[in-house]
């Protein structure tokens, strides 16, 4: 959905020159990369809950000592 929306935003600024241009394709990178950051830690978290649900009576990760 943000490319898309870049995409159009790409020719709404066509005019403005490359600035412009940059602005918008560096927002949306910005934008996607903070939702993969997001996705990330919750891939991470999910994982250490999984693998905790594992082991209930130990506050030990599993094979971390």
């Amino acid at each position: 959905m943000v490319t898309v929306g870049a995409g159009m935003g790409m020719m709404l600024v066509e005019t403005l020159g490359a600035k412009a241009e940059l602005g918008v394709v560096g927002g949306a990178a910005i934008i996607i990369g903070v939702t993969q950051f997001i996705a990330a830690l919750s891939l991470r978290h999910d994982a250490l809950a999984a693998d905790r649900a594992g082991f209930p009576d130990s506050d030990r990760i599993n094979g971390v000592d």
